[in-house]
């Protein structure tokens, strides 16, 4: 886009025939600070570029009169004039080329074959200021900046807006917010990338249930909500959703916002967090991880407004109230064994299923060591000797 001054310094024209031109073809510019479009630009291209070639026309048809004139005082004064009924009248390349200019003039705008642009369309892009918003609209900052008062939030021109804001403003002008979708055309099929077992880092269960949720969410179109008590956890935590959202195809859907930091302090995080609750009403809470005196009050939060909540922990001082007031609660190491059979990763669940089968040996053992020493205790023990067989048993237990 151009002014209408800076278009006609291009062309070499005064900004009255600019404006002149513009009139004629229905473009709206009254003034030297009017912006031209595109489509404005070439239409004007088209017309000046005729208007040349009627100059030149025009220059060549003197020309040619002057010498048909010539001639015919030359025929004239040499023979009587004849008229011919049957001449017919003489088409000059001025009359054709403005012939050719007033088709143009109602024809319509050429399409090419390129992608056409929605003008309805506004595009999002991240860190996108109110300045950004304002040029791609095509209005003043001033006056997004008055919408956002009228609503309650104070900004500058250089102030951040996000989403929902943004989109706000953009449907008052008729038009609809979309974000900006970024294809990467990697073709990361030709890479093959081998890992080494020595650097692999075994994933905490709370981040492999937290991508199970989020690749739900992307799939089912379902807003997910994720506040941090811990900063560095929040930059795991929104790698670990944008992955799950990319495994779904919905790169597009995925909102870094929603994954962020509240506080560090255990009681202003809960406030935080039952705040967001009371407010958004979600359809299902998670908690998941370690929880002090703060478990209750998040989760009777939960129960006031209907959501399904789901906790697991492996603290036993607040395994009771998760279960008092949850739906669904994992108890110790059962939040382990979801994250292993969710994940299906292999060394998960054989380190799962290890500890598993120890578990049975210790159990069977302490049970046959309780059964050798009651049979023991017993006369029929003292009289044929297994006193001393338990006794030797038991002590290899311990």
């Amino acid at each position: 886009m151009m002014s209408v001054l800076e278009y006609a310094e291009d062309v070499n024209k005064t900004v009255n025939q600019i404006l002149k031109l513009c009139k004629e073809l229905n473009i709206e510019a009254t003034g030297e600070e009017d912006e031209l479009d595109e489509d404005a630009i070439t239409e004007l291209d088209n017309v000046i570029a005729m208007q040349e070639e009627d100059d030149e026309f025009e220059s060549e048809d003197e020309l040619i009169e002057k010498e048909n004139e010539k001639i015919e005082n030359i025929v004239n004064n040499s023979k009587p004039k004849k008229q011919n009924q049957n001449s017919k009248p003489k088409v000059s390349k001025k009359d054709l080329a403005r012939k050719k200019k007033e088709m143009y003039k109602s024809k319509e705008k050429l399409i090419s074959n390129g992608p056409v642009q929605n003008t309805n369309v506004v595009t999002y892009k991240d860190g996108m200021t109110i300045g950004d918003l304002a040029k791609e609209l095509g209005v003043q900052p001033n006056e997004l900046i008055k919408k956002l008062f009228m609503l309650g939030i104070l900004a500058t021109v250089n102030n951040k807006v996000d989403f929902d804001n943004a989109e706000l403003l953009v449907s008052e002008y008729g038009k609809e917010l979309k974000r900006e979708t970024i294809v990467d055309e990697t073709k990361f099929e030709e890479f093959e990338i081998t890992d080494n077992e020595e650097d692999l880092v075994k994933r905490p269960p709370v981040v492999t249930i937290m991508g199970h949720v989020a690749r739900k969410t992307a799939e089912y179109d379902t807003d997910l909500y994720a506040p941090m008590t811990r900063s560095f956890v929040m930059s795991v935590a929104q790698e670990v959703v944008k992955q799950a959202y990319m495994e779904k195809g919905r790169v597009d859907a995925y909102r870094p916002d929603r994954i962020n930091y509240l506080t560090d302090d255990q009681f202003g995080y809960v406030a935080g967090v039952g705040g967001i609750m009371m407010r958004d009403k979600p359809a299902a809470c998670f908690y998941l991880g370690t929880f002090y005196a703060e478990s209750l009050i998040l989760a009777e939060t939960g129960n006031s407004i209907g959501a399904i909540q789901i906790a697991g922990t492996a603290e036993p001082s607040q395994i009771p109230f998760f279960v008092a007031a949850c739906d669904y609660t994992l108890i110790g190491e059962e939040l382990f064994a979801a994250s292993a059979y969710l994940s299906k990763n292999p060394r998960e669940v054989g380190s799962l299923k290890g500890q598993d089968m120890v578990k049975v040996v210790i159990i069977a053992a302490i049970i046959l060591g309780t059964l050798l020493e009651t049979i023991a205790a017993t006369d029929y023990g003292q009289k044929i000797g297994f006193g001393t067989a338990a006794t030797t048993f038991m002590e290899f237990l311990k």
